[in-house]
């Protein structure tokens, strides 16, 4: 049997020091300042055991003890001297996490079936001062699995099929000054993926990467919703989200690369490319405002000195120039994107000592 014993500390501050806020978007004042920052403690200890059934049969178990201390002192000021918010307070959140997984080797495949529970601690909303302290999110993931080495290790094959139970699932809404997180009771995720690398001749590396999901809010009874009004800006209502679309999951990705590797007498040179495409997703619960499915492409050509010291690669990425958003925002002022880098292209010089 091999196991291990651990204990985790962590400590962070993050901060608005201060984030002013101008604009349309404070009401009747000239501006708003808001000065924030949550203290967060971090304590866990944790262990883990696997137990050999046979040479071959594996059986994995492992627990965590997580203890989260939030500490949020912050002040929000509308000019010229309004006090808005003057709030000191404090969370402490505790969970236990574990996991158990079971593995068989075949000759030279593997599978595997596992279950763990995660948690994301709770926290404070630094620009939104008086919300209450938002839950953690809880995770339940079972997971089924497959992989083989084929070939004297020249074919690689991992596959997985999976299924997550959410609850308390945490998801952003846009509010004056930055983001709030807030809580969606429950959501449920389901899937499978899959991936290939093949080395077909010395040099040459070919790879390909498949993903389905599915996945759904079970309740959500106070979902932000934002109606576009004719004369711009948008009004708030809230709308139960049962059954809409979870933010950020297209429901197909896919991805295919080459590399190829040679040596020659003033190095080694590697050209690379990848195609790489995005079935399209939702950016808020609401499933008003979607990323439709883009596809990005890349190359590199790329050479290393034979003394492995200097490198030059030129580079380009999206080279289609596509055209898809890094960000959406849905608020009262009406919706907004910030689009995603278009065709870019480079050269990168490097040097090791």
């Amino acid at each position: 049997m091999d196991w291990i014993l651990g204990l985790y500390y962590h400590h962070d501050v993050p901060e608005f020091n201060p984030l002013l806020v101008e604009g349309q978007a404070t009401g009747s004042f000239p501006f708003l300042a808001i000065d924030s920052k949550q203290i967060s403690d971090s304590y866990a200890i944790f262990g883990q055991a696997t137990y050999d059934i046979t040479d071959n049969t594996h059986l994995t178990a492992g627990v965590r003890f997580t203890r989260d201390e939030r500490h949020l002192i912050g002040l929000r000021v509308a000019a010229p001297s309004t006090i808005l918010a003057d709030v000191d307070q404090q969370a402490n959140f505790e969970k236990v996490t574990y996991r158990f997984s079971i593995d068989h080797q075949f000759t030279p495949e593997l599978v595997y079936a596992s279950y763990n529970r995660g948690f994301k601690s709770g926290t404070f909303n630094l620009s939104s001062l008086l919300d209450p302290p938002v839950q953690p999110e809880v995770l339940d993931a079972f997971e089924l699995g497959f992989k083989a080495e084929l070939f004297d290790r020249r074919l690689r094959f991992n596959a997985a099929a999976y299924y997550y139970d959410y609850s308390n699932i945490q998801t952003s809404q846009v509010v004056t000054g930055g983001q709030r997180i807030i809580n969606a009771p429950g959501a449920r995720i389901k899937g499978f993926d899959f991936d290939v690398t093949a080395r077909p001749v010395d040099g040459l590396t070919l790879q390909a990467a498949f993903g389905y999901v599915h996945g759904r809010y079970r309740d959500f009874p106070d979902a932000p919703f934002f109606t576009p009004n004719s004369a711009g800006g948008a009004t708030l209502s809230t709308i139960n989200a049962r059954g809409n679309e979870t933010v950020h999951t297209p429901e197909i990705t896919l991805t295919l690369a080459a590399n190829y590797e040679w040596q020659t007498d003033i190095g080694q040179i590697n050209l690379g490319g990848s195609y790489s495409y995005n079935d399209g997703f939702y950016w808020y619960p609401d499933n008003v405002t979607r990323q439709p499915s883009y596809s990005l492409i890349s190359a590199s050509l790329g050479w290393r000195s034979t003394n492995d010291r200097f490198g030059l690669t030129l580079w380009g990425r999206n080279l289609a120039d596509e055209q898809y958003f890094s960000f959406v925002s849905e608020a009262n002022l009406g919706f907004a994107g910030s689009p995603a880098a278009p065709r870019t292209y480079g050269m990168t010089f490097n040097v090791r000592y």
